[in-house]
Order: structure tokens, then C-alpha cells, then sequence
């Protein structure tokens, strides 16, 4: 069934005829469920829809948002990134995990994330790290490794030192520098405690 129903979405004016029928909210679920597998700008226009009055679905809510991220048109990325940010809130750990998912997909279109992303990745990966929380600093150095943030270099940089409470994430920290920023990993091998020297 769910086969069938993807295939005969796949026409360019199936989701107009979508749009006409009255779904109840059973039904809008169920179809969203299904849309994913649609690769069309129309399928991606009807989930980023369905996403604004599921907000709370956090189970399905990334695999839509990178399904609407691949597939919307061009002219509807900034209205799909400044909901993907509001849709957020102040949960930093959402907020990276929503910036991980729109990078792939703008990855999988071709395209390097813009500015805008890349300034909210920065300031999410600073506000994770000042957490104090080894599993939050965990997740600014993938970040800033998925979207090659060289800004969040310094930060990670005390972490590759040692920085307290950090020191289990040495590993990451380093492998994330030897990637992204070279010439700030190369000279804290040959002087790792003088990580405040480091510039950018």
C-alpha cells in the first residue's frame, strides 16, 4: 500500500489534488509518513506544510526537515531555515541536531550552507561549549567538523588541551582540528599549552 500510494504521488499535480481533500489529522500523519519517498519539489512543499503544525512530532520531525531541506525550491530555502532555527527554541541540543540535518541536505542539493546557518551553527557550538557539559562540547565539535567552522577552532582548541571538564573529548577535539583547521592543529602540537596564543 504504502508503495502504491508513494508512486501515485510522484505526478507533478498529485499534491495539488492532495490540498482539495479535507485530511483529518490521522490522515495527514499517515501520508507524511509516506512523503519522504517522494522526491519532488511539490512533496517537499506539502511536508514543509505539514511540519509547521508538528512541531512537537521530534521522532519524524528531522527526516522531514532534510526531505523539505533536498527538495524545496531554491527561493523557499530562507523560509525553511528561519523556521527550522524558530521551530528550535532555546534547546541547544535540538538546535545542533537541526543544523546537522539542513547541512546534509543542502550537501545533497550541491550547495554549502549560507551564511546564515553558518552563523547559527557558531553561536550554537559557543553556547554548547560553555555549557560545561562534555556531551553538549560533543556535539559543537561535530558541528563545527560538518560545517568546517574554523571560528570555533579556539574553543575546541582548550579543549584539545585539556580544558576541564572536557578531557574525555581530547580525541574528537584534535581529530576535529586536523580537519578542519590545520594550522591551528599544527601549532598545538608543537606547543599545546600555549592554546591562548592560537589565532585564528
Amino acid at each position: 500500500v504504502r508503495i502504491a500510494l508513494r508512486e501515485q504521488l510522484r505526478p507533478v499535480d498529485a499534491f495539488d489534488a492532495v490540498t482539495k481533500i479535507n485530511l483529518d489529522a490521522a490522515d495527514s500523519k499517515n501520508l507524511a509518513d509516506v512523503v519522504p519517498g517522494v522526491p519532488t519539489p511539490a512533496a517537499a512543499e506539502w511536508l514543509f506544510g505539514y511540519l509547521h503544525g508538528q512541531r512537537d512530532d521530534a521522532g519524524n520531525f528531522t527526516r522531514y526537515l532534510a526531505h523539505a531541506t533536498r527538495y524545496l525550491p531554491a527561493e523557499r530555502l530562507t523560509d525553511l531555515f528561519e523556521f527550522a532555527r524558530e521551530s528550535c527554541g532555546d534547546d541547544l541540543r535540538r538546535q545542533a541536531a537541526v543544523i546537522l540535518v539542513v547541512n546534509e541536505g543542502l550537501q545533497s542539493r550541491g550547495v554549502k550552507s549560507p551564511e546564515a546557518v553558518a552563523t547559527w551553527a557558531v553561536e550554537t557550538g559557543r553556547q554548547l561549549i560553555e555549557s560545561n557539559q562534555p556531551e553538549n562540547a560533543r556535539e559543537a565539535i561535530w558541528l563545527a567538523r560538518a560545517l568546517k567552522l574554523e571560528t570555533l577552532g579556539e574553543p575546541i582548541s582548550a579543549i584539545a588541551a585539556g580544558r576541564s571538564p572536557y578531557e574525555s573529548l581530547r580525541a574528537d577535539a584534535m581529530s576535529m582540528l586536523a580537519e578542519v583547521h590545520l594550522d591551528r592543529s599544527l601549532q598545538f602540537l608543537r606547543n599545546p599549552t600555549r592554546v591562548g596564543d592560537l589565532h585564528e
